[in-house]
This record gives structure tokens, sequence and C-alpha cells, in this order.
């Protein structure tokens, strides 16, 4: 019976129940409603709770709530994403996350909160390839997470034997030698690239190729680290 409680029949005997109103957090709102006891109070108030959340000064972070609409501040954009050959592409949701849905959170540095909701239900995103942790989770060496390394904000490969938290997003991948999900500059998509997949892209070929380094310089070819190429951020 999720997290409500039992009573005993006689609790409330000539107390008038029916002229009650009880305020319940919005997560067991719908069960309250239906529960044989609980539903003899004559009015049930949903209690919106709030979801706090900090992103850090990537701009980027990522949650997932598995029981609770949530609306989205000001301020804060969130993304479902799919993978799409080398590119996860990122479709905004607009007004609610729907309860149970994965997203890539995208703001100003700073905490926000995001208010829980039994109104009207958030309108359904369609796939999404983030997945979702309710408990922690320990990786085994498939699951991406956020994180920025040399600067390039992505999804890493998580270490095996890494707890993922719980009510984060993740990406799943179980095939050998993506080194991460790179965010694109223009924050609509995270690129994919192995450095053998590199080394046989028409992009990397063309003349009309540019690839810079970190410090702004036209280089000829990829080198060691970080390069921009096309203006995409490309870890070699």
């Amino acid at each position: 019976m999720g997290d409500l409680s039992t009573f005993e029949d006689n609790t409330f005997d000539g107390s008038h129940i029916e002229d009650m109103t009880l305020h319940i957090p919005a997560k067991l709102f719908d069960e309250a409603k239906t529960d044989p006891q609980w539903s003899k109070f004559g009015t049930i108030v949903a209690i919106n709770e709030l979801v706090s959340m900090t992103i850090g000064a990537a701009g980027y972070a990522t949650l997932f709530c598995a029981e609770s609409n949530l609306k989205i501040p000001e301020g804060m954009q969130a993304y479902t994403g799919i993978v799409n050959g080398e590119w996860l592409t990122l479709n905004e949701v607009e007004g609610k996350i729907p309860a149970g849905t994965a997203v890539v959170l995208k703001g100003e540095p700073g905490t926000y909160e995001l208010q829980t909701t039994t109104d009207a239900a958030a309108a359904a995103v369609g796939n999404n390839d983030l997945k979702g942790t309710t408990n922690p989770l320990v990786a085994d060496g498939t699951q991406y997470v956020l994180a920025e390394k040399d600067g390039v904000t992505g999804f890493y490969l998580a270490a095996v034997g890494t707890t993922i938290p719980a009510n984060k997003a993740y990406i799943e991948m179980k095939t050998a030698g993506v080194k991460g999900f790179y965010f694109a500059d223009d924050a609509t998509g995270i690129e994919n690239w192995t450095i053998g997949q590199l080394n046989s892209q028409t992009i990397v070929k063309s003349s009309n190729c540019q690839i810079f380094n970190l410090s702004g310089q036209r280089i000829t070819k990829m080198q060691k680290g970080i390069n921009i190429i096309n203006g995409n951020k490309i870890l070699k």
C-alpha cells in the first residue's frame, strides 16, 4: 500500500471524519483517494513538495524522479535524448517533466526548486534513451554519467564499481571503445565519437575541415587531448 499507514477502524469514531480535510504529500494523493480508510475524509488536499536541484559551473545536471511530475522552474531547461548513430539528439521537455522520465537539465549555475504536481498530467515525451536511477546503481562498465574532464562536460564512462547516486540520469552503451558523449557547443545534441570513427569521418578528411586546439590555434591534424573540429569539442 505504498507509504500510506493504516489505522484502526474506530480511530475517528464520533469525530465526523467526513467533515475533515486531509493534507497529504502529492505522491500519495491518488492512493489516498481510493484507499478504503483514508478516502473517508471529506476533503483530500495534495501538498506539492519541492525537489531541490543544483546546477554546477558547467551549466548541466541530470535528474530522475520516479514518482511525481515536476514543474520546470524559470531559467531551467530539461531535455530527453535519443541515440542516433553518433549523436544523442536532445529534445526539450515543455512545462513539466513526467514522472519516471530521466532528463538532462541546463541552466545558469545555482540551486533550483522543482515543484511536484498532481494537476493535469505532463505531456508524453516519446522515446528516451536516457535511463534513471531510483536507487544507487553500481556501474558495471556500460554506464556513462555526466562529468567534466579536461574542461569538457559530457557523459563519460563510469569506472566499474563506481556508485551512481539515486535520482540521476545516465546513458547505457554496451559497445566497446566509446570514450564518451560530448555536448555540442549549441547544446542541441551530444556527440559520440571514437578515435576509429574520427579517422574514417569525411569531416576530418575534407579540405573544408577546420581543426583548432583549445588556444584557438588552427592545426592540421588532431592532437592528443581536446580538439575543436568544425566547432565541436572532440577528445582524442
